[in-house]
């Protein structure tokens, strides 16, 4: 009888601890999941323009994606990333023009306060929307 005791005991926590590891892995797969940290609607005229946006990195999240997606116009655009002491992170320029898609790949950022410009060096009007995604490591 003993022995069938002991072995229940022995299950019951073996289950506990599948439990207890499944919900942690859950709960940080959750946290970790790429999520928009910044978003905004970017409109220019003809003529060089920028327009700067101060966002935040969450905690566990170690990479970001800069994605431009152009609605209307076509135009030559920078975008750049910059740390909180003005030091540029991370750069990018492009020619692009009438609903096309442009996103970068995931690149290290740690968790933190960075801004985020974006300027048209062209003589074109834009009509943009800019979206940056952080996410973890599991993802």
């Amino acid at each position: 009888m003993q022995t069938n005791s002991r072995s229940s005991r022995l299950v019951k926590v073996i289950v506990i601890i599948i439990m207890i590891f499944a919900a942690v892995s859950i709960t940080f797969m959750w946290w970790t999941y790429p999520r928009s940290t910044l978003s905004f609607p970017v409109t220019f005229t003809i003529g060089a323009a920028n327009q700067e946006k101060v966002f935040d990195v969450p905690a566990f999240d170690n990479s970001v994606q800069v994605q431009v997606k152009i609605n209307n116009g076509a135009s030559v655009w920078q975008a750049s990333i910059l740390s909180s002491n003005g030091t540029t992170i991370w750069s990018h320029q492009k020619a692009q023009g009438e609903q096309t898609i442009y996103s970068s790949d995931y690149f290290a950022l740690a968790s933190g306060s960075y801004t985020f410009t974006f300027a048209t060096l062209g003589a074109g009007s834009l009509d943009a929307q800019i979206n940056i995604q952080a996410k973890g490591g599991f993802w």
